[in-house]
């Protein structure tokens, strides 16, 4: 499921940042900064940027590490 959705991010993406059109990046920085200010906007973009819209690991059964509290617990 994380190869589909990567891949269809990627496609979907990647011309408003390698386009030669002076247009996307009108697009890219006018729409995108309007609209990434209502919710839930902000969490899916957050998402997208840190890699985390799917899990790429659930298919091959690997859980994300366990962390110790900060606090040295």
């Amino acid at each position: 499921m994380a190869r589909p959705v990567c891949q269809a991010l990627a496609l979907i993406l990647t011309p408003f940042y390698q386009s030669d059109s002076t247009a996307m990046p009108f697009v890219r920085d006018r729409l995108v900064a309007s609209v990434a200010r209502i919710p839930p906007a902000p969490n899916i973009l957050a998402s997208i940027v840190a890699g985390t819209v799917v899990d790429p690991f659930r298919r091959i059964e690997i859980k994300e590490a366990q962390w110790l509290p900060r606090c040295g617990g």
